[in-house]
């Protein structure tokens, strides 16, 4: 939390766009600890940073749905095989259900900004298997990018103990932003919303809720 808060420093007095994003230059040392919180619900006193990375890659990308998730596996299956691997060239070209929000549109005689690629590129650093020497022989595997991508329901699971919950953050989580920066004061729960959701029975359990 101290080397965000040092780096949040430096983007405001630098206006460093190679920092933080420019939205978090308000935030303050309680919303980063709000954050850390939804990431480290059991108190163990450090947060996965490839879970952290994906979050801010995505940060306003919307969450998944069960069927789009399942759309890009297949799509991903299409040019990885049974084994789920690829490289980073065939990995870029693999539809992804944030490609519509996160397209960037130039203006005309504009340098070209391809911004789905660069986070896709930025995806593939982060959830690599291994960094080679010859980067054409780096992979990338669906299964480590999937458990980075999922764990944000499993964020919002956590905060939910009754079923107003339930509707509250269906209406207010939609991007991984919204993940992160969610109160963050409930205890381990389970609940039951509508299906295909991220608030769905797949990611909840169907557990009986508080009223």
């Amino acid at each position: 939390m101290d080397l965000l808060l040092r780096k949040l420093e430096i983007s405001k007095a630098l206006w460093d766009d190679g920092c933080l994003p420019e939205e978090w230059w308000g935030l303050g040392e309680y919303d980063f600890q709000n954050m850390v919180r939804n990431l480290d619900r059991t108190g163990t006193g450090s947060v996965n940073w490839k879970q952290l990375a994906t979050f801010i890659i995505l940060l306003k990308s919307p969450l998944p749905s069960e069927d789009e998730l399942e759309t890009y596996k297949k799509a991903f299956a299409f040019r990885a095989g049974k084994d789920l691997v690829l490289d980073e060239e065939k990995f870029i070209q693999v539809p992804a259900w944030f490609d519509a929000t996160e397209y960037s549109q130039d203006r005309d005689y504009s340098i070209e900004f391809p911004r789905v690629k660069y986070i896709k590129e930025l995806l593939f650093r982060v959830h690599r298997e291994h960094e080679l020497p010859n980067k054409k022989d780096e992979r990338i595997s669906f299964e480590d990018l999937a458990q980075a991508i999922t764990s944000a329901r499993k964020v919002v699971q956590n905060n939910i103990i009754k079923r107003s919950d339930v509707e509250r953050l269906a209406n207010s989580v939609k991007t991984f932003s919204d993940v992160l920066f969610m109160q963050a004061n409930l205890p381990h729960a389970t609940a039951t919303a509508g299906n295909n959701s991220v608030f769905s029975p797949k990611v909840h359990g169907g557990k009986k809720l508080r009223k």
